[in-house]
């Protein structure tokens, strides 16, 4: 917006008041700098993840656990759980240099996104997201009795404990 200000003479009204009167006064009005341009545009957001498990599975121990009041040997296995998502911003419109600017510009965001989340070490180096988990695992029963997860920050997100097999 530009604004211009003129000192003029003669009959006005005040914009404030509305009286009108004869004299000296000045007059002040407002411009846009832009013009307004329709266009045909379409944004598109796509998300999409992946999950990586198992990483970096260890036996830390042996443990005999009780399932439905009979015992086993149990392993524990801790491993990491990898997940990396991304959206995926597309822009189509009647203008081209709209929708390349648009789509530059998503990019961009996206881009500094992912630099910020391994700044603040939310994500591995490689821009995923690491879970832990710790699970007793009964070669006899073929799978977990007991699974734990924990987020980044150490805290338990999900326990599950087989109580009972039928």
């Amino acid at each position: 917006m530009t604004t211009n200000t003129s000192h003029e003479f003669g009959w006005a009204t005040d914009s404030q008041t509305g009286e009108t009167g004869f004299g000296n006064y000045t007059r002040t009005t407002t411009k846009a700098v832009y013009d307004d341009i329709d266009v045909d545009a379409r944004q598109t957001l796509q998300f999409s993840s992946h999950s990586l498990q198992g990483m970096n599975a260890v036996v830390t121990g042996e443990e005999d656990v009780t399932v439905d009041g009979k015992t086993y040997k149990a392993y524990i296995i801790e491993s990491e759980s990898w997940t990396k998502g991304e959206m995926k911003t597309t822009y189509e419109s009647a203008d081209a240099a709209v929708a390349k600017a648009a789509d530059a510009a998503a990019a961009k965001m996206q881009e500094k996104g992912e630099r910020k989340m391994v700044k603040r070490s939310l994500t591995n180096e490689l821009g995923y997201v690491v879970m832990y988990s710790k699970m007793w695992f009964v070669p006899e029963m073929g799978g977990a009795v007991l699974t734990e997860s924990y987020d980044p920050s150490g805290g338990i997100t999900t326990l599950v404990r087989l109580e009972k097999f039928e």
